[in-house]
């Protein structure tokens, strides 16, 4: 790989190349703040069994507020209780 930042060598780089470059910083990072990812992960890991959607553009639960289907729906159906159906084959 050549040493030149892959700003520079963008246009050039090959997907693959540009892959490989972000696979290494991202492993460079992983060794060199073990703690820092290792706390980043426990957090992510956190957030994906949250019953509480993170919303990203539109928040389902304010439309909740105008819609009775919606709020009876959300009532028994999110995440929270989906997930642990799931692992037991019921959902």
């Amino acid at each position: 790989m050549p040493s030149a930042s892959p700003k520079e060598l963008w246009p050039s780089l090959t997907p693959g190349e540009v892959s490989e470059y972000w696979l290494q910083k991202s492993w460079d990072y992983i060794r060199s703040q073990t703690g820092q990812w290792l706390a980043l992960l426990g957090k992510k890991w956190l957030l994906v069994w949250n019953a509480r959607e993170i919303e990203d553009s539109d928040d389902f639960y304010i439309y909740q507020q105008w819609s009775w289907l919606l709020s009876f729906w959300l009532g028994f159906n999110h995440f929270g209780i989906l997930a642990p159906l799931a692992s037991w084959g019921c959902a």
